[in-house]
Order: structure tokens, then sequence, then C-alpha cells
């Protein structure tokens, strides 16, 4: 009987105690997701198309007035001729006049003073006669000035506002 006894206590049954279940995922689209995903790409896309036109807008002049400062350095070092600058130097400098001209809006890469520098440029390369180093160097200041004044970094450029006349 005593084994009947120690055989008499009740047994826990495992079916009744609390388990840990998951929440099923609920069907269809995870929303969230996309969403995010979505968002995020159009942030990056206009991060990048921000970034290619601070590139193009303030780069550019930037680099053009390094390649002026370098075209002038250039010049400085060149041959044992002191007073005559090459041909080839000329082209390069018409070459940039003519990538300055390339980036300008068409109404302002026909004004007055870029199309007598270029014509000036051309009339020059084009001659028999050799160039003195005192007129590349007018050259390149004139091209500092067009750079300047077309550039738009240019924060001393005349602002076109009413408000500023001083008539009264």
């Amino acid at each position: 009987m005593a084994d009947s006894a120690v055989n008499s206590t009740p047994v826990p049954f495992e079916g009744l105690s609390l388990q840990d279940i998951e929440v099923p995922m609920p069907p269809g689209v995870d929303w969230d997701f996309w969403l995010a995903l979505l968002g995020w790409s159009l942030i990056g896309v206009l991060l990048v198309v921000f970034l290619l036109w601070v590139g193009r807008s303030y780069y550019v002049p930037i680099r053009l007035s390094r390649q002026l400062q370098s075209f002038q350095n250039a010049a400085l070092k060149s041959s044992a001729d002191r007073f005559v600058i090459d041909k080839s130097q000329l082209w390069s400098l018409y070459g940039w006049a003519k990538q300055l001209q390339s980036r300008l809006h068409p109404s302002e890469a026909e004004t007055a003073e870029m199309t007598a520098f270029m014509e000036k440029l051309s009339r020059l390369g084009f001659s028999q006669a050799e160039v003195s180093r005192e007129t590349y160097n007018e050259l390149i200041q004139q091209a500092r000035i067009l750079l300047k004044s077309h550039s738009v970094l240019n924060l001393t450029r005349p602002v076109h506002l009413g408000l500023l006349n001083k008539d009264d």
C-alpha cells in the first residue's frame, strides 16, 4: 500500500501550463519597410542631384580659375626666349575660353565682352606673328574678368534691384 500512496500523488499535466506563443505575422505587404526604403531612396537620389548641381555651379568656376593660374605660371616659366609665348599656350587659353563659353547660358555667351575676347584670341592664334608675354598676360587678365563676371560665386556682381537705386 505504501507503493500505492507514492503513486497516488498527482503528476502535473504539461498541457495546462502557459507556453510562449508568438503572434503570427499579419498576412500582406510590410508597408513600413517599403515606405522607409522608398523614403531613403528618394533622399539618396535628391542628395546625388544636389551634389551634381553644386559641382556644376560652384566647382567649375574654381577649376577654371585654377587653370588660368596654371596658364600664367606656365607662361612665366616657359622657354628661353622670355618675350614670346608659344602658340600651344595661346591655344590652351583658347580652349579654356571655349570651355567657359560652353558652360554659360547662350545669352551670356554672346555678350560683347565674350565675343570680343574670342575674336582677339582667334585672331592672335591664326596670325603668323608671335605673341608677346605682355599680350598673353593681358589676355589672361581679360579672361579672369570674364570669369568673375559670369561666376556664380561672384558676390561683388551688381545686383539689379529697383530697391538699390539712389535717384532719391
